[in-house]
């Protein structure tokens, strides 16, 4: 069967056609760090590649990951996050779109392209509409954040161009701004702002630097693409546990249709190191004490014996989970650098214990001579 192209308009474009007294609060929602309507958005995205593959059953399950998600919404209550007087419009918007999903489902049964398009749209734009009529706090009461991201005066990102981020953030609760005061420093540093692509591919792990603005820090990043980037903020509240508040970092390109090698990697090579994760004999596990081990060798084949203490330790892993949602932040087992003079070896290991089946993309990132060096490992968690 030929695959087809969307004709009708893309969510972005459904949402730049809304009623632009609504715009700046559907922004808001979008950058906000509960994970529902970054689920529904991308899910809706699955369902226009599916269709541009004329993936027929994916749609379906796409689809009802969508509805999955708006029930969350429903579930959770509107009592005291909604005006009365706007509660009717809600519940409303809340119907339009398990109708429109209902109606993606029954016609991805058949292969009438025309119908499916037309569903699909539909489907896009009660899902904009609705995003616009939910407010921030019933998003937050869903997911528990307690702290909010966003970007803010910021250029759509280009490729292999140096850009200045700026990233707001803020108490999810009383809107308050969060200074680095409000944050605990971990790992010597109170803000980590960990940043990849959709693909990712190309990771970052960058410090946001405070600016006179309360709640605002800047950093630079020069991406290897020009398709919206997702930042994780990993913050700790002084009152509070770690959080990763996410947000998207906008650019020149959606990269909708990219999808992630989920290919499983453990030997990454370069001109100066060649990297080795060993994983238990049984695989991994969800909510298993997996020990991950690393042999970091030189050109020489000898094992690594100057790393540089990088934030507090001899390296770092992290793991975005192929939901391009879920994030995991590894350190070594062991002994860890006192002093800037210290120097580690490269046969380390790491606690790993799995929240989540499925695919996890590891970097690696170590130090050595005054330089960052990043490797990236692909491994799957088994249910």
């Amino acid at each position: 069967m030929a695959s087809i192209v969307m004709s009708g308009p893309s969510f972005a474009q459904t949402e730049a056609s809304a009623v632009s007294a609504k715009v700046r609060h559907a922004t808001a929602l979008q950058t906000s760090p509960g994970g529902v309507w970054l689920s529904i958005e991308d899910n809706m995205r699955n369902v226009m590649d599916a269709v541009k593959r004329a993936d027929w059953s994916a749609i379906s399950g796409y689809a009802g990951l969508m509805k999955a998600d708006l029930s969350a919404l429903q579930a959770a209550g509107i009592e005291g996050e909604v005006k009365p007087h706007e509660q009717e419009q809600l519940l409303k918007s809340f119907s339009q779109l398990e109708t429109a999903i209902d109606e993606l489902v029954a016609v991805s049964a058949g292969t009438d392209v025309a119908a499916i398009q037309a569903a699909v749209t539909k489907v896009s734009g009660a899902a904009t509409l609705t995003r616009i009529d939910v407010p921030m706090g019933l998003l937050e009461k869903i997911s528990g954040a307690t702290v909010r991201a966003e970007i803010i005066n910021t250029p759509a990102l280009q490729k292999d161009i140096e850009t200045t981020v700026t990233l707001r953030l803020k108490s999810a609760i009383s809107g308050k701004p969060l200074v680095s005061s409000d944050l605990k420093e971990i790992r010597t540093k109170p803000v980590h702002a960990l940043i990849a692509d959709p693909q990712l591919e190309d990771y970052k792990h960058v410090h946001p630097e405070e600016i006179d603005v309360p709640g605002e820090y800047t950093l630079s990043i020069t991406p290897k693409t020009a398709c919206t980037y997702r930042l994780w903020a990993d913050v700790t509240p002084v009152k509070g546990q770690q959080e990763y508040a996410m947000v998207d970092i906008p650019g020149q390109e959606g990269c909708g249709s990219l999808t992630i090698d989920k290919s499983e990697k453990l030997e990454v090579k370069t001109a100066d190191y060649a990297a080795t994760l060993s994983l238990p004999e049984e695989g991994l596990k969800m909510a298993g004490d997996s020990v991950l081990k690393l042999s970091l060798v030189n050109s020489e084949g000898s094992v690594v014996e100057n790393l540089e203490p990088l934030m507090g330790a001899y390296a770092h892993m992290v793991g975005f989970y192929d939901d391009f949602r879920t994030i995991t932040h590894l350190y070594p087992i062991g002994a860890e650098p006192v002093t800037e003079a210290d120097r580690g070896r490269g046969d380390l290991s790491f606690h790993f214990n799995p929240e989540k089946a499925g695919f996890v993309k590891i970097f690696l990132q170590v130090r050595t001579g005054g330089q960052e060096h990043i490797f990236p490992f692909g491994v799957t968690v088994q249910e």
